[in-house]
């Protein structure tokens, strides 16, 4: 009878145990591009959060390298998909295994800009001029080879749609591909942010696309990995259609002076007071993600 017992519940241990291992989240292989060097960044200011999206709808692997559709807001796919049905579907993972991980700043569906026109001090430019652009487009192909193989440390970031449903993802209009900034603890414990989002003063929108996050799919992004001063916990606020998230909980390095709202903030901040209900009061909140 004892025996019985006993084995039925190592069965019943083995079964949760497996079901366990059957649910839990596999993580895409990433491999990174061919780089000259890696810069960590030692920042004694609150930078701007200017993350970029280097994969959408990843599966299992994703090479940091060539060109990919990143806009994937496709209206008769989200019909079939009945998106945004799971509302707290979304996963916000930091991966802090990978210590030696680095990327470009380079996203890779960036458009090489067109030349500038040639300087000439006697005569205005003619825009209707014929000029011969092939030399100015190969010096520009190089210096932008030359800036993605220029890495920085980075930790890679995996945006989850844990459900059976398609889920739309917001992206800014301008300042990076997500609405995502890191914070950390200051020494009273409380979190407060050590990066933040510029925010113009006009903003248009004339065509642009969210992302469309497919079941099971990962969205492939990073954040910059300090080194400083000041040892602390750290995590990424996410936001998605004003709806916050917040990542697992890690360790990292930064100055304590990243803490301090720059110039830059502190104008903003005067120029979209919180008094004001509508669009200073929107824009203000963007700064910081404020939507809590």
């Amino acid at each position: 009878m004892k025996y019985n017992f006993l084995l039925n519940v190592i069965l019943l241990i083995f079964v949760v145990t497996s079901c366990k291992k059957d649910n839990k989240i596999k993580f895409p292989v990433l491999i990174t591009s061919e780089y000259d060097t890696v810069i960590q960044i030692n920042s004694k200011e609150m930078m701007i959060s200017e993350p970029i999206v280097y994969g959408i709808n990843v599966k299992d692997t994703l090479r940091f390298s060539g060109s990919f559709n990143y806009l994937s807001h496709n209206f008769d796919e989200l019909l079939r998909s009945e998106f945004n049905k799971a509302e707290d579907s979304i996963l916000i993972f930091v991966d802090t295994k990978q210590l030696n991980f680095h990327t470009s700043e380079m996203n890779f569906y960036s458009i090489i800009p067109p030349p500038p026109p040639p300087l000439n001090n006697s005569e205005p430019f003619d825009v209707n001029s014929e000029y011969n652009y092939s030399n100015d487009l190969q010096l520009l192909k190089r210096l932008r080879t030359e800036r993605e193989r220029k890495h920085y440390k980075t930790l890679p970031i995996f945006i989850f749609n844990n459900s059976k449903f398609g889920k739309v993802i917001s992206k800014p209009i301008v300042n990076g591909d997500l609405f995502m900034q890191v914070q950390a603890k200051d020494k009273n414990n409380q979190w407060k942010p050590i990066e933040y989002n510029y925010v113009p003063g006009f903003i248009c929108g004339t065509g642009h696309q969210d992302y469309f996050l497919k079941p099971k799919h990962f969205i492939v992004s990073t954040i910059r990995k300090y080194s400083g001063d000041y040892l602390t916990t750290m995590r990424v606020k996410f936001m998605s259609s004003q709806k916050i998230y917040y990542s697992n909980e890690f360790e990292g390095e930064i100055n304590y002076s990243q803490f301090k709202k720059t110039e830059a903030v502190v104008f903003m901040e005067k120029k979209y007071p919180d008094s004001i209900i509508g669009e200073p009061y929107y824009k203000r909140k963007l700064i910081f993600l404020d939507y809590d």
